[in-house]
C-alpha cells in the first residue's frame, strides 16, 4: 500500500540497490520490480472480488493512473479488470445431460 523505492529497501536490508537486485532475483527468479508487480496484481485480483470501483482497486494498489493499472493487468493477467470482475460474479452452472453417473 506504500510507493515502492529501491534505495529504501535496499538501505533497510542493509545492502547496496546491486546487491539486493541480485538477491532477489536469486531466492525469487524475479526482479524486485516484478516480485512488487505480482503482489500489486494478486492483491488488486481480491479487491475486484469486492464492490469497490476499479479506479479504488487501483489506487489502494499504488497505481496513481487507472488507466496504467488497467493496462499492467491486461498484459499480466490476459484481461481487463472490468473483464475479470465480470468473470469472478458469472455463477459456474452444471451441463444438466451430466450426472454424477456419468463422471
Amino acid at each position: 500500500m506504500q510507493p515502492f523505492n529501491m534505495r529504501e529497501l535496499a538501505q533497510m536490508a542493509n545492502m547496496s540497490i546491486a546487491q539486493l537486485e541480485r538477491y532477489f532475483h536469486k531466492v525469487f527468479h524475479l526482479t524486485p520490480r516484478q516480485v512488487l508487480l505480482k503482489t500489486r496484481l494478486g492483491a488488486a485480483t481480491a479487491l475486484l472480488a469486492t464492490h469497490d470501483e476499479v479506479t479504488d482497486v487501483a489506487a489502494l494498489c499504488c497505481y496513481t493512473d487507472h488507466n496504467v493499472f488497467t493496462c499492467q493487468f491486461k498484459a499480466t493477467v490476459g484481461i481487463t479488470p472490468t473483464e475479470y470482475r465480470a468473470v469472478l460474479q458469472t455463477p459456474v452452472t452444471r451441463p444438466e445431460n451430466l450426472s454424477s453417473t456419468n463422471v
